[in-house]
């Protein structure tokens, strides 16, 4: 995994061109890689509301802080890995697809 600073994030609900509820997520850090992804609910994350309140909660103390996070893409199996301060790392997999 990597860690990285948050510089920045936004979260912002959102419809895929299929019609399908996810959550658009932008992480900016100190590297110019672009950390972008619709994430989608699966077994982990039961719900659009799950997803936001964990991540809001670990981007915001990771940013305020100047705490590290680690972000690690499985594109190919569509997941992504964002482990964050102060949530719990059962909740670290997302259902994901970058956004180019």
């Amino acid at each position: 995994m990597a860690k990285h600073n948050v510089i920045d994030f936004s979260l912002t609900r959102d419809i895929t061109e299929n019609g399908v509820e996810c959550l658009l997520i932008d992480i900016k850090t100190e590297i110019p890689k672009k950390f972008k992804y619709h994430l989608f609910t699966d077994v982990r994350q039961p719900t659009i509301e799950f997803m936001e309140k964990n991540l809001m909660a670990g981007l915001t103390e990771a940013k305020i802080y100047n705490k590290r996070i680690d972000i690690s893409e499985y594109l190919e199996r569509l997941y992504v890995f964002i482990d964050l301060p102060g949530i719990d790392k059962l909740y670290n997999q997302y259902t994901a697809r970058k956004v180019y």
